[in-house]
């Protein structure tokens, strides 16, 4: 999540890492309530992360690493289990295809 943030300016140069990381908070909680639970989105996701909003202030929409990483100006390496089933490999895909610039991709 930090690799889309304005960085301050006594860092010249800087690399990242994302392992095993999914796309949004979102798409993790819904693949989770499907796989665990075998619960659809709809209504559940919607409702909790509305409380979510009113009681904390923010929501699972916010918690987007992909919404990060297209932001990111920096080298990164993608690291991901290829038969991770709590974080499905499909996501590091949709990562990497976000990433402007340098980039390099590890599937274990």
């Amino acid at each position: 999540m930090l690799s889309g943030e304005k960085l301050p300016k006594s860092i010249k140069e800087i690399r990242f890492v994302e392992d095993c990381g999914y796309t949004s908070a979102w798409d993790e909680f819904a693949v989770q309530l499907m796989e665990q639970y075998g619960l659809p989105e709809f209504p559940l996701m919607y409702s909790t992360s509305l409380l979510c909003k009113i009681r904390n202030g923010w929501s699972f929409g916010e918690a987007s690493a992909i919404n990060q990483i297209r932001k990111c100006k920096y080298p990164m390496l993608f690291i991901h289990g290829g038969s991770d089933t709590f974080v499905p490999t499909e996501m590091v895909n949709r990562l990497y295809e976000a990433k402007p610039g340098k980039k390099d991709m590890w599937i274990a």
